[in-house]
């Protein structure tokens, strides 16, 4: 897999999990993903088109994978 399609597989997994998916309307999202030994962290923001900015995090950390 190259990284393009992994990028693309990543964000196809994030645009249909149902916590970012209910966090609709949205016009950006920003996801942080931090792993270091021992310990993997995901969280992250959409934005709305008023500039509201509101927590969310997939409830699939399957994209740890």
């Amino acid at each position: 897999m190259t990284k393009d399609e992994l990028i693309n597989e990543i964000g196809t997994m994030l645009l249909e999990d149902e916590d970012v998916v209910s966090s609709q309307p949205w016009q950006h999202l920003v996801i942080v993903v931090q792993i270091v030994p021992g310990s993997m962290q995901i969280n992250g923001f959409v934005y709305r088109g008023n500039g509201a900015s509101v927590p969310t995090s997939p409830a699939n950390f399957g994209v740890f994978k």
